[in-house]
C-alpha cells in the first residue's frame, strides 16, 4: 500500500507523509488506508503570521479483494 501512495505522491516529501492500513486479511472483508501529509506553509514576509505546516488527511475504507 505504501509503494502505491509513494509512486501517486511524487511531488510530496516522503518523510512528512503516514500511510496507515487497517485490514483482516480475508477476501471480501473491508480494508480502511489513512494518508496522512504535513503540508509546509511558505509565505513570503508574512510566514511568522502562520503555522509551519498545514495538516491534511483522507481515508477510504473499500472491500479487499486479493489477499
Amino acid at each position: 500500500m505504501r509503494a502505491a501512495v509513494d509512486r501517486t505522491a511524487t511531488v510530496l516529501s516522503t518523510g512528512s507523509l503516514s500511510v496507515e492500513v487497517e485490514r483482516t486479511g480475508e477476501q471480501g472483508q473491508p480494508v480502511s488506508v489513512r494518508v496522512d501529509y504535513a503540508d509546509p506553509v511558505v509565505i513570503p514576509v508574512v510566514g511568522w503570521l502562520f503555522p509551519s505546516a498545514v495538516d491534511l488527511s483522507a481515508s477510504a475504507t473499500l472491500r479487499q479483494e486479493y489477499r
